[in-house]
């Protein structure tokens, strides 16, 4: 059953309460959604869930000099995300919306698919980009290899 929030912006609490509890996270909107959950929340809790951030530029870290990189992904990893799934720069909406569904496709389709891990399945569904090489190169998956179970 969907248990979602569509049409209105989710609250904070909604939003840490769900990436504690559930398996899966999908945000596809601007950037990495930092406008609805800050990173320093996000670092502060423990997330069970995988976390897909198909936002443009979701996956970039900024560098600050001789200190480590920092980004939202990073602080999800901190927070014990077991994967992080995030694009590394700008992308067009229709390729990315694209990719995103054959991802899913390719990770739910027990018939024809006969590797199921997740990080495989990122990497083979760049091709179903207008711009393969540009924005199905963008999104990285960060983590442990996820594989499906259901």
């Amino acid at each position: 059953s969907w248990r979602g929030v569509i049409g209105e912006p989710p609250s904070e609490d909604i939003l840490l309460n769900q990436l504690s509890k559930t398996d899966l996270y999908i945000y596809l909107g601007h950037s990495g959604g930092e406008q609805y959950l800050s990173g320093e929340k996000i670092q502060s809790s423990t997330i069970r869930s995988v976390v897909f951030l198909m936002g443009c530029s979701s996956a970039m870290l900024a560098q600050t000099g001789e200190y480590e990189p920092y980004g939202l992904l990073m602080q999800y990893l901190l927070a014990e995300s077991p994967a992080v799934i995030a694009n590394l720069w700008d992308v067009t909406d229709k390729d990315i919306d694209a990719y995103t569904m054959k991802v899913f496709k390719r990770w739910t389709d027990s018939v024809t698919d006969k590797d199921h891990s997740l990080n495989k399945v990122i990497q083979g569904s760049r091709d179903e980009c207008r711009l393969p090489y540009l924005n199905g190169a963008a999104p990285v998956f960060y983590g442990l290899p996820i594989q499906r179970s259901f």
